[in-house]
């Protein structure tokens, strides 16, 4: 089942009341800051043509707020992060 972009966009702002604060996944991850969450949903039309190719599924990261795009199998990933320091 190939997943739609609405549901990667649902997913990506899921993230911003499931996964805001730290130790969210009972690990001690840091918890999605909303500059990722900003860069996730602008870069999905982008890579709608990769998106459309295959099963991708989103994930939040656990070590510095990022989201991680991924395909079955993880044979290929993308993480993409805004570093608050800048």
């Amino acid at each position: 089942m190939t997943t739609t972009t609405k549901e990667i966009i649902e997913r990506i702002e899921l993230f911003r009341t499931t996964c805001n604060y730290r130790g969210w996944n009972s690990y001690d991850a840091q918890p999605v800051n909303e500059e990722s969450i900003k860069l996730a949903l602008s870069l999905v039309p982008l890579l709608k043509p990769l998106l459309d190719t295959g099963d991708w599924w989103v994930t939040p990261g656990p070590r510095n707020g990022d989201v991680n795009f991924e395909t079955h199998g993880g044979r290929n990933q993308i993480s993409v992060w805004r570093d608050e320091e800048e």
